[in-house]
């Protein structure tokens, strides 16, 4: 600032006072952020009903993230087996049945009711949920609240009913044309500033192994329409020849000297902003895969075909929320993300992936 600005500069005494105040305000801010987290000052008390997975979920993510906001002062479930509840807080309160669970709710002044109840048909507390919620006590069904919770779905616990009357997967025409019109600017943009380092990058991938400079291969795109993905080669060449499709590993063999770097800092991804500018791909959407991998995906994982509504993405909520994947397990929890992106597309996420993925670029995280 002081050399780009030099009527700026201040005298060292007060640049020196004023360092020393910004490190101790920093501090101090932080000592007191922590100390709210932990006495949890400004949490929204919620009751939880049922004990079964998805509860488990739930109470496991609030008590790993302190700064959701939310913590459970009772679990409620009508079993009356004695069973336990695992993964609960010493603070939590357990209670057996539905029947007093308005006044429970007014006394320990809840203002969330959340309805993680699995199996329904041994009794519903319809009546008790009703005159919660007439009563001014938010009632929120277990799976959505999971997905406000986390940023994800979970794809084992949801049925196609709750897809089909939730909020979201609005496509409207108006949002497409931003998001596309946004897609060939960015792309356009980024081809220009990076030239000279694509042009470096190429040079140094024909120096370093055999072959081409681009690799090329098949992905299942939009509508399941297939395209041509293009990638800086990081790969020896005919990487599969011996060993079929294969998932990449941790420190695989296959990856050349220059692929270690450029899949560390994700260059070898830039080439695909053409397919994003030839309208293939889109900068964020979920991760194109390979036909071969979607036909076993798609046996294995419920709901995997809902991806490709959308066109695939260079980055996308995924990418930046999960490490990389090289399992069927990897793949439905990815896909956890994928539909919760799905669902709720926006230009303000896709704005917010995009800082992310930024983030993820500069520390060199998550690649193989």
């Amino acid at each position: 600032m002081y050399f780009i600005f030099p009527v700026c500069i201040i005298g060292r005494g007060v640049f020196f006072v004023s360092i020393c105040f910004i490190v101790a305000f920093i501090v101090l801010w932080r000592m007191g952020y922590t100390h709210v987290l932990n006495h949890g000052f400004f949490n929204k008390k919620i009751i939880l009903l049922g004990s079964g997975a998805l509860a488990q979920n739930i109470i496991k993510e609030i008590n790993e993230n302190k700064d959701c906001g939310y913590q459970v002062a009772a679990i409620v479930d009508s079993v009356k087996d004695g069973k336990t509840f695992p993964l609960m807080a010493l603070s939590t309160l357990c209670l057996r049945g539905y029947e007093e669970l308005c006044s429970h709710a007014k006394e320990m002044n809840i203002d969330k009711i959340v309805v993680a109840i699995e199996e329904r048909r041994a009794g519903f507390p319809t009546k008790q949920l009703l005159q919660c919620r007439v009563d001014g006590i938010d009632v929120i069904e277990g799976t959505s609240f999971y997905e406000m919770l986390t940023g994800k779905l979970i794809v084992e616990k949801i049925n196609p009913s709750w897809l089909i009357f939730s909020d979201g997967f609005r496509k409207s025409w108006i949002r497409k044309t931003v998001k596309r019109t946004g897609d060939l600017l960015l792309s356009t943009v980024m081809l220009f500033f990076l030239s000279p380092i694509l042009l470096l990058v190429a040079i140094l991938i024909k120096m370093d192994s055999k072959g081409p400079i681009f690799f090329s291969q098949e992905r299942v795109g939009e509508d399941r329409k297939p395209y041509m993905v293009h990638k800086f080669r990081s790969m020896v060449q005919d990487a599969e020849k011996k060993s079929g499709p294969v998932w990449a590993q941790s420190n695989d063999s296959r990856v050349t000297r220059v692929g270690k770097f450029i899949r560390k800092w994700r260059i070898d991804e830039f080439p695909q902003l053409l397919n994003v500018i030839k309208g293939e791909m889109s900068f964020v959407g979920p991760r194109p895969e390979r036909d071969f991998f979607v036909k076993e995906l798609e046996t294995a994982i419920p709901y995997y075909g809902e991806r490709f509504s959308v066109k695939p993405g260079v980055t996308g909520w995924a990418q930046v929320s999960y490490p990389y994947g090289a399992s069927v397990e990897d793949a439905k929890e990815k896909l956890n993300y994928d539909l919760f992106y799905i669902k709720n597309m926006t230009i303000f996420m896709d704005l917010m992936v995009i800082m992310r993925t930024v983030k993820t670029v500069l520390f060199g995280e998550g690649a193989r």
